[in-house]
């Protein structure tokens, strides 16, 4: 078994998928418990993975993906890619705004600001209709 502390850490769009799922749980009100009776595992197991701990596997994603509205796990990773897009490209329509004006706001600032402002209810193809 793996300690703690040999992990491998998590690559940034592993870290997306993580904050993604989590957001996603919330809002659709589904618990931990839930996913994990889903995925045959523990409720430990899958909260490693919702909190960025651990990577969730693709078939794990495809699993899951109509506890969270959409069609298919490459949906799902679809929609948390297009987001990322999304921040990226606010974070630099802020930068430029920022240039202009003379202003210094650190970049990882910025990027907290372009996060909240790509929400969840910026939806894009494959999201399952609300019943």
């Amino acid at each position: 078994m793996v300690k703690n502390e040999q992990m491998r850490a998590q690559g940034q769009f592993s870290r997306q998928i993580s904050r993604f799922i989590a957001g996603m749980l919330r809002e659709r009100d589904v618990k931990q418990r839930e996913v994990a009776e889903r995925l045959e595992r523990t409720q430990a197991y899958v909260s490693e993975r919702v909190n960025g701990k651990r990577s969730w596997t693709l078939d794990e994603l495809d699993s899951i993906s109509s506890l969270l509205g959409f069609t298919s796990g490459l949906s799902m990773l679809e929609e948390v890619a297009e987001r990322a897009r999304l921040t990226r490209q606010r974070t630099d329509e802020l930068a430029a705004r920022r240039d202009k004006a003379g202003l210094s706001v650190p970049p990882r600032n910025l990027r907290a600001v372009a996060d909240s402002n790509v929400g969840a209810d910026e939806e894009v193809e494959g999201r399952q209709e609300e019943p």
